[in-house]
């Protein structure tokens, strides 16, 4: 079969039909679709955000126009409505802000009631009044509660807040009254610890009084005692308390020991003998003194010489105050005597009254002394008076010479002068004593820091008393030694005993504050000071002879103008001491 004709190409190519890609073309087409809805999709959010803000905005501005109180929302919730008819459907935007705003402002509110309620609890813990932290924390705990309920119906979230902060405001005033519980508790444990600790001594002493020769069981009960009152110490938890207090035990029952036989020796003459010498003190009680150790023992002998001397002291004082009054009782008598009809009834009572006194108080008058005067009297005798004897009786007395009706009487009998005389110098011889006493009183005064016009307090008293008992020993060792000397001069006076006391107790003063002031500066320079310098500091000791010593010591300069600054006071000090010292010698 023929073959068909072929042709080849001229050389000229033919265009070919382009293809048509589907799947671009959608892609393109979607992502024009994709660029207008995100176009859409901004426009769309900016109009919601821009409503959104606009409705926050003016749902915001609603409520701060028309607040919510919480007695509206109270009053609601009591009426059984839905709280959202108030404060608004918070499923919007606006409900949901004027809710937020709500809560904020119902929480400040109701905050506001709770700081009221916490600071009045604050101002009763504060004024000292005893707030019963239970009864408080349920009080606070309600009202937290409730307002926080009433918060959370509004915004959980904020009534949440609320309650995390009141429960801490309430946790501060809590723990206050908790303490201050407490401290009132503690007080009142300690007002009864201290009645207990008051109470003990004497109810240790009548234990011991009591004791009838059993010493276990005496000791068993005075155990008890001390006990609860240890153990009521101990309960109030103050440990400072308890240190002091536990210290302030440890000798009440062997000073109470040593007090009741003390009291056991001094009922008499006769036991004080036999408690000194033998530690018999009774057979109820010398198993007391037996039990303790020596230096207890020790004690209670030097608690009965104190007392004994104490007592003599006392004796004394009280003698002496008497002899004063018996010394003016007999001057009156006396001039009842002398203008009494003689030997009438009031001038024999007179004469008899003088007796008692001269057989109780020899220095206030004697036997003779009463004779004579009864002798002077007699109308029946006549005397011519002796003006010069008298005048010298009364220079003798206003000179010190004579000092006693006694000395009186004798100098009128030397002198010849007769005892109608002698009465009518005698109130001289008072006037002088009284003298006398008011130089010993003020100087006692003086002593014991009475300010006068002032009632002494009891120290005072005691330390005035102290004092003339201090000026009658004196008086008593210058009478002695006038006596055994020939009583040569005139008779020692009280009022010289206690200038010479004053005096010394003046420089002891005077004398100490000295001795403070050179200690001070002896402290900065001595040896073994702050800054030892090789010098003796003295009373006498100068800034300059200071300064050369610390030249000599390689100071020089600020350093040693900062080293005597404070020399020239100190020595100005120790000057002023030592003139005031030496002031009371003059």
């Amino acid at each position: 079969m023929a073959e068909a004709p072929k042709y080849r190409p001229l050389g000229v190519s033919v265009a070919t039909m382009p293809a048509i890609n589907y799947a671009a073309a959608g892609q393109a087409q979607a992502r024009v679709y994709d660029q207008l809805n995100r176009g859409l999709d901004v426009m769309f959010k900016f109009a919601a955000e821009k409503a959104t803000a606009q409705a926050k905005l003016d749902a915001a501005q609603f409520a701060f126009e028309n607040p919510v109180t919480a007695e509206q929302l109270e009053i609601a919730v009591a009426e059984g409505r839905d709280i959202s008819e108030i404060v608004g459907d918070q499923t919007t935007v606006f409900g949901s802000v004027t809710a937020a705003s709500y809560a904020t402002q119902l929480s400040t509110e109701l905050n506001k009631e709770l700081t009221k309620k916490i600071s009045a609890y604050d101002a009763q813990i504060a004024a000292g009044l005893f707030v019963d932290p239970d009864a408080m924390q349920t009080d606070l705990t309600a009202m937290i509660a409730g307002h926080g309920d009433l918060v959370a119906q509004i915004d959980p979230s904020v009534g949440l807040k609320y309650n995390a902060s009141a429960n801490a405001s309430a946790s501060v005033v809590y723990k206050a009254a908790l303490e201050h519980k407490l401290k009132m508790g503690q007080a009142v444990l300690k007002d009864g610890a201290n009645a207990m600790m008051d109470a003990l001594p004497n109810a240790v002493k009548s234990i011991f009084a009591s004791h009838k020769g059993d010493y276990v069981a005496t000791m068993g009960l005075i155990a008890n005692e001390v006990k609860k009152t240890d153990d009521a110490i101990i309960a109030t938890g103050d440990y400072a308390f308890i240190q002091s207090g536990r210290e302030s035990l440890r000798d009440v029952v062997e000073q109470q020991q040593i007090n009741v036989l003390t009291d056991i020796a001094m009922k008499s003459d006769e036991a004080m003998s036999a408690a000194l010498t033998m530690g018999n003190f009774g057979s109820d009680h010398t198993d007391l003194f037996l039990n303790l150790d020596d230096d207890g023992k020790a004690k209670v002998r030097e608690a009965i010489r104190t007392r004994r001397d104490a007592k003599i002291n006392d004796d004394k004082v009280t003698r002496t105050l008497k002899s004063e009054q018996a010394k003016k009782d007999a001057h009156s008598l006396m001039v009842v005597m002398q203008d009494s009809e003689y030997q009438g009834n009031e001038y024999n009572e007179a004469v008899d009254g003088l007796q008692r006194i001269a057989m109780a108080y020899p220095d206030a008058v004697t036997p003779s002394m009463i004779t004579s005067l009864d002798s002077a009297l007699d109308p029946t005798k006549t005397e011519v008076p002796n003006y010069v004897g008298e005048f010298e009786i009364r220079r003798r007395i206003l000179s010190s010479k004579l000092q006693t009706p006694e000395d009186v009487k004798n100098a009128a009998t030397e002198l010849n002068v007769s005892a109608k005389q002698m009465i009518q110098i005698l109130p001289l011889l008072e006037t002088k004593r009284k003298e006398v006493e008011s130089i010993v009183d003020k100087s006692a005064r003086s002593y014991s820091k009475i300010v006068p016009g002032s009632d002494p307090t009891r120290d005072q008293s005691a330390a005035y008393y102290n004092f003339l008992r201090q000026v009658d020993q004196r008086h008593e060792t210058a009478v002695a030694e006038w006596q055994a000397n020939g009583e040569v001069g005139p008779r020692p006076l009280r009022s010289s005993a206690s200038k010479g006391l004053e005096l010394e107790l003046r420089q002891s003063v005077e004398q100490t504050n000295l001795d403070k002031e050179v200690a001070f500066l002896t402290q900065r320079f001595g040896p073994d000071g702050t800054t030892p310098l090789n010098i003796t500091i003295t009373e006498y000791t100068t800034e300059a002879e200071i300064r050369q010593a610390l030249i000599d010591a390689g100071y020089e300069g600020r350093k040693l103008d900062n080293l005597l600054t404070p020399v020239a006071g100190i020595i100005y000090r120790i000057k002023e001491a030592r003139n005031k010292r030496d002031a009371l010698n003059d």
